[in-house]
């Protein structure tokens, strides 16, 4: 994905107006309440519809808010979803929110239900765009851009080329692209997105979906809500280049959900087969996920629909493990700048597969260094200079080679 060019949002970027709640656990809430089973299982934080209303206005459908508590010394930011439209919460002084317990031990407070201060975001919300057709050729061949009118992306202080955020409305599972101008064949409140991002998403054409699925995306600059990835080093820098280059590896763009109970503390996820195919891995091979400037590895292991894992697990079933996603505990989630439902970059760690490929013929390398040497001695002992270099010029050969299969396996 292209690098941004605009900044990304932080928490301190906000509007000078707060809203008090009080949090709840989640005990004290039915499913029904959530607009999503699954949003019971976010780091996020969930308000009453009027609530979120007045904090985020009438346009915004989910949300980006920095809560406080007296105890706390910096504010924590959150992604913000409402409550489900048929929720009816009961009438109290101060609103009734829910919060992940995750995030509740950020807000440093000893109280089984503390109140804190809301204060939104300040960022540029496009409201809702038409999904429509841009060109078949370019939505199959660019699935990390999206198209806007130029009225639409100035909207959200953005520019052509800046990293954007997408967003379903019903809910709030986001997508970062590259944004294009495209002030021919778009109209003002249209937008173009590639046709993975729209399976991934759960948006479709107005003359092709179903009844209960969205026609519409909002659009808004990227908010970081957690700490980036540590900086690499340049040798770090360096061989990972190295290692990408010799080994190769094919990155994907995966729905993220909730993880085995199994897996809970493992930093293990799970992918059906065909998307440990498509990502050119084995079962307990290391990937990376991404996530805006956050990155994480984790161990991956193939899941079956009918596996037992899935028949004793009681958060998940049969029908989430598809292709394209990937079952990630919450221990991992919470390292990355995303939750479940959002669309993560995922692809091979390539320094474990050179490591997994070169390990077991790791005396064979000693060998021809060492024979090398005396071979080039015995040979041509003017050369015993460059012996060396030339030994070690064969034994990268020999490993480039060795290497050959998983770069034909991996495209």
């Amino acid at each position: 994905m292209s690098a941004t060019t605009n900044p990304e949002i932080t928490a301190n970027e906000s509007t000078s107006s707060g809203v008090t709640v009080q949090v709840h656990p989640r005990q004290e809430f039915e499913s029904a309440a959530f607009r999503d089973s699954i949003d019971q299982f976010k780091d996020v934080l969930v308000l009453p519809t009027t609530t979120f209303a007045s904090v985020f206005g009438p346009d915004v459908e989910a949300g980006y808010a920095s809560i406080s508590s007296p105890q706390t010394r910096e504010d924590v930011p959150v992604y913000t979803l409402p409550f489900a439209d048929e929720y009816d919460p009961p009438t109290t002084a101060i609103p009734k929110a829910y919060l992940r317990g995750s995030l509740r031990e950020q807000v440093t407070t000893d109280d089984a239900r503390p109140e804190v201060s809301i204060t939104a975001v300040n960022t540029a919300d496009s409201g809702p765009l038409a999904v429509t057709r841009f060109s078949t050729k370019t939505e199959s061949t660019q699935p990390t851009t999206c198209r806007l009118h130029p009225d639409d992306l100035a909207s959200i202080n953005s520019s052509d080329g800046d990293s954007v955020e997408l967003y379903n409305p019903d809910t709030g599972a986001r997508f970062q692209a590259t944004a294009r101008k495209a002030p021919i064949n778009m109209e003002p409140g249209q937008i173009s997105v590639s046709t993975r991002c729209r399976k991934l998403l759960d948006v479709e054409f107005p003359e092709r979906a179903a009844a209960d699925q969205t026609t519409t995306l909002h659009v808004r600059r990227p908010v970081r809500t957690v700490e980036g990835s540590e900086e690499q080093g340049l040798c770090s820098r360096v061989m990972d280049r190295l290692l990408n280059w010799a080994v190769d590896y094919h990155e994907v763009q995966l729905r993220l959900n909730i993880g085995l109970n199994a897996d809970e503390g493992r930093s293990a996820g799970r992918v059906n087969a065909d998307t440990m195919d498509i990502l050119a891995i084995n079962g307990g091979d290391r990937v990376r996920i991404r996530s805006k400037t956050t990155e994480t590895p984790v161990r991956c292991r193939p899941i079956d629909p009918e596996s037992h894992f899935v028949e004793t697990d009681s958060d998940i079933d049969a029908a989430d493990v598809r292709d394209r996603t990937i079952l990630l505990p919450s221990t991992a989630r919470e390292r990355l700048d995303a939750v479940c439902g959002d669309i993560v970059r995922v692809r091979r760690d390539t320094r474990h597969v050179a490591i997994r490929s070169i390990t077991p013929s790791m005396f064979a390398f000693l060998g021809v260094i060492i024979g090398g040497l005396e071979i080039v001695d015995l040979l041509s002992p003017s050369l015993q200079p460059y012996g060396l270099v030339l030994t070690l010029f064969f034994a990268g050969v020999a490993i480039w080679l060795m290497l050959w299969p998983e770069r034909v396996r991996c495209r």
